[in-house]
């Protein structure tokens, strides 16, 4: 009877022990999970801006990991795991599952922990890096189609006349590969032509200088290139070309050597070049090889006082220039679509 009312009253007291005890394990839980929720672990005063690749990116709670390679100091690869916050914060933010993917190459900015082990926090959202090649030139870009030879075609018409050089022994060998239907010889003859102009001009390259005419520039130039305008049978020439085309009348009058007569003359060559031009096509396509063809006032209507307009002036079609020389290399048009030359 005794001893069953000593156990009854042993029994509050062990009641009153397994609360306590239940409550110093809640305590010693709670330790590490506030510690692991908080900043404690983390250098406040260093962050760590760096360049990795990811190798995971975990989406859960209570906290969203990354995983990336990067190299140290010694370069080489270390691994380190940074987080951020949980999910329900990070879509409030713009994160999702699918913000990143193992193989992403990417910038990240970390505050890493104080004992210096490879972990950290993400400070920043990160964008994965795709590195784009842009290639630009100063004279512009886009498809090259090819350059126009105006000249070219005006020689053919009996508007432009080059002087004969004096007995070429090889002209014979040279016709035979220049006009061969066979499209190899014609390139040989080409890049052996091409070769040999530079060459010439490297010879012939002269300062920069004034010309007190239109017509004196052109010889100047053209001459540099190997070949000289026959003045006296020449009605019209392309004075200056690259991105637009500059034609000019022989005119008497205009140029010490003029042979084309102001009036009915002057107005017939205008109107059959203008003509002419708005009809070439490509040789290879079809197309029409320029955008306008017009007289040089229709053009630049505004154009300032004491200006000489070009007589006739060719815009080509996007992606083609122009070259104002008429040289061996250009006297046949290649067989390739996208050609070096269109003629």
């Amino acid at each position: 009877m005794n001893d069953s009312r000593a156990g009854t009253s042993l029994r509050p007291l062990e009641n009153i022990f397994r609360i306590l005890i239940g409550v110093a394990c809640l305590l010693a839980v709670s330790v590490p999970v506030s510690a692991h929720h908080g900043a404690a672990g983390f250098d406040a005063e260093k962050q760590l801006t760096m360049k990795a690749i990811v190798t995971d990116w975990l989406w859960a709670n209570p906290h969203c990991y990354m995983k990336y390679d990067t190299t140290d100091e010694k370069g080489d690869v270390v691994h380190w795991a940074v987080e951020v916050s949980n999910p329900t914060d990070m879509t409030k933010r713009g994160w999702s599952l699918h913000s990143f993917k193992p193989g992403d190459e990417i910038m990240v900015t970390v505050r890493p922990a104080k004992n210096g082990a490879l972990v950290g926090q993400l400070l920043k959202k990160v964008e994965p890096q795709h590195p784009v090649t842009i290639v630009l030139s100063d004279h512009g870009f886009g498809r090259h189609l090819g350059a126009i030879y105006p000249n070219y075609y005006l020689k053919q018409w009996g508007y432009y006349c080059l002087q004969e050089s004096a007995g070429d022994p090889w002209k014979g060998v040279k016709d035979v590969f220049r006009e061969s239907k066979l499209a190899p010889l014609r390139g040989i003859y080409e890049a052996l032509a091409g070769t040999k102009n530079k060459i010439e001009k490297r010879k012939k390259r002269v300062p920069s200088q004034e010309h007190s005419s239109w017509a004196d520039a052109t010889t100047a130039t053209v001459g540099q290139r190997g070949s000289q305008i026959d003045w006296a049978r020449t009605k019209v020439a392309t004075v200056w070309a690259y991105k637009v085309a500059y034609l000019f009348v022989n005119m008497v009058g205009r140029s010490s050597q003029g042979i084309v007569q102001a009036g009915e003359e002057y107005e017939r060559i205008v109107s059959d070049v203008i003509t002419r031009f708005k009809e070439v096509r490509h040789p290879h396509t079809g197309e029409k090889l320029f955008l306008r063809v017009g007289r040089g006032n229709e053009i630049y209507p505004e154009a300032l006082e004491g200006i000489q307009l070009p007589d006739v002036i060719l815009i080509p079609q996007e992606g083609c220039g122009f070259s104002f020389s008429v040289s061996d290399a250009a006297s046949r048009a290649s067989n390739t679509r996208d050609s070096a030359s269109i003629t």
